[in-house]
């Protein structure tokens, strides 16, 4: 069954929202209690995942319904050990050795099996669908982190470090996972309008973030210029901040990179006039009628974010919300009519499950490649050549005799004449057209 998704017009009218559901659920016909006691036997149950998630001989592992659930089982299982592993480590993370726990290994399988699916089966990026790669980015960058301290290339006077940094790296894996958590929810007719909403919003968010970093990073400039020295320090200054009043960007008090962290918090109010003014303890570098330019400056940008962009942003995030929430039906629709596509031609099991499944299809390929060959060199017995005649015989192409068939068709479009195809006929000694020779001599 296709279903052809378009955002140009208003599909899924009522009359085929039965006909929808009936493809979600796959003619179950469950009550929606039984769905979610399922649903949580899932959770508390892994059992129960696995059977009806792996092709055991039933019907329920196609069933797209039951397919979500498999895969938001999976999903729930990886933010698990993500937190015991990055978040809440259940044993101490520096340690002597660096041999990963239990836990650690299983989250090792359980990415593992998420590389695989996205190597065979790439997820839809639209929308939220780029949390998943983000999920799974995180969550290797913070093996590949493990794996190089495994090597022996550190001292162990780093391994705390790098094992911290390890954990800060699982965190953000965890993070993203708790935010695809709304793309999971996006068939809901409540949550997935709102999925929906967050996804562009975020897109409003990184245009106003580009748009404020080009401002912020203008005025930090402008605010290192001002923190410039008038005269020269002292002498005992000199001994004292031989690191901020050297020869080389000695009148730099102010760094540029400190100047960006202000200005941006200021945005927020976490930072004022008094943060963006730097001096020397001790000496007046500059004269008093400068603080009058800083607060120049500091006020023009204060208008320019505050004011002016903040606003901006507000407006662009009103239009959207208003937009998508006005076309909301449609919008759950699409989503909907997207994820039963996705789990229909979606053939792989969740994660870690298909590294297993994956494996047994590719031996039972081997094993298919090995008997064909097998059955090639049967053919020089005598026993051989009736197996595989028995064997052939299946097959369409043996089924009749295509090459007269097609002779004879050609004749009858008149492309070659009769009589020419039956000489043609005679000379190959096809037995068809001696039967039809005898039938006309006989007539």
């Amino acid at each position: 069954m296709l279903l052809r998704i378009s955002k140009q017009f208003t599909f899924l009218p009522l009359p085929a929202l039965p006909y929808v559901s009936e493809l979600w659920q796959g003619n179950l016909n469950w009550a929606a209690w039984r769905t979610m006691l399922l649903f949580f036997g899932f959770i508390f149950c892994p059992p129960i995942w696995v059977t009806f998630t792996l092709p055991l001989g039933h019907k329920y592992y196609k069933v797209p319904i039951i397919k979500f659930m498999s895969y938001l089982t999976s999903h729930i299982y990886l933010m698990v050990f993500l937190l015991l592993t990055g978040v809440t480590p259940v044993y101490p993370t520096v340690r002597p050795k660096l041999l990963p726990y239990w836990y650690e290994w299983v989250l090792l399988v359980w990415l593992s099996g998420l590389l695989l699916f996205e190597l065979t089966n790439p997820s839809d990026k639209t929308g939220l669908g780029w949390i998943k790669l983000c999920v799974l980015l995180f969550g290797v960058f913070g093996v590949g982190v493990h794996s190089f301290a495994m090597t022996g290339l550190l001292e162990k006077k780093y391994w705390p470090t790098v094992m911290y940094m390890r954990n800060q790296l699982f965190s953000m894996s965890f993070l993203f996972a708790c935010v695809q958590i709304l793309d999971f929810l996006s068939f809901h007719h409540l949550f997935g309008p709102w999925a929906i909403i967050i996804g562009n919003l975020m897109k409003d968010l990184a245009r106003f973030l580009a748009v404020l970093a080009i401002f912020v990073f203008g005025f930090s400039m402008n605010m290192v210029s001002l923190n410039q020295p008038f005269t020269a320090p002292s002498k005992t200054v000199l001994k004292k901040e031989k690191s901020k009043f050297s020869d080389t960007f000695g009148e730099v008090l102010f760094t540029p990179i400190e100047a960006f962290e202000q200005l941006f918090f200021a945005v927020f109010g976490m930072s004022g006039i008094d943060k963006v003014q730097k001096g020397t303890p001790g000496q007046q570098v500059r004269p008093g009628w400068t603080e009058y330019l800083f607060k120049i400056m500091f006020m023009v940008y204060m208008l320019v974010s505050v004011v002016v962009l903040i606003n901006l942003l507000i407006a662009m995030m009103s239009d959207t919300y208003q937009r998508i929430q006005a076309q909301s039906d449609i919008e759950w629709k699409y989503g909907l009519a997207k994820l039963i596509r996705n789990m229909h031609r979606t053939t792989t099991t969740p994660s870690p499950l298909n590294l297993l499944t994956s494996w047994i299809m590719y031996l039972l390929r081997l094993c298919r490649q090995k008997d064909s060959v097998a059955l090639s060199v049967v053919h020089l017995s005598p026993l051989g050549s009736q197996l595989s005649f028995s064997n052939s015989m299946n097959r369409i192409e043996n089924v009749t005799d295509w090459d007269s068939i097609a002779k004879k068709y050609k004749a009858l479009m008149g492309e070659v004449t009769e009589t020419s195809q039956q000489s043609a006929d005679e000379e190959d000694g096809n037995p068809l057209a001696e039967s039809n020779n005898n039938v006309t001599g006989s007539r």
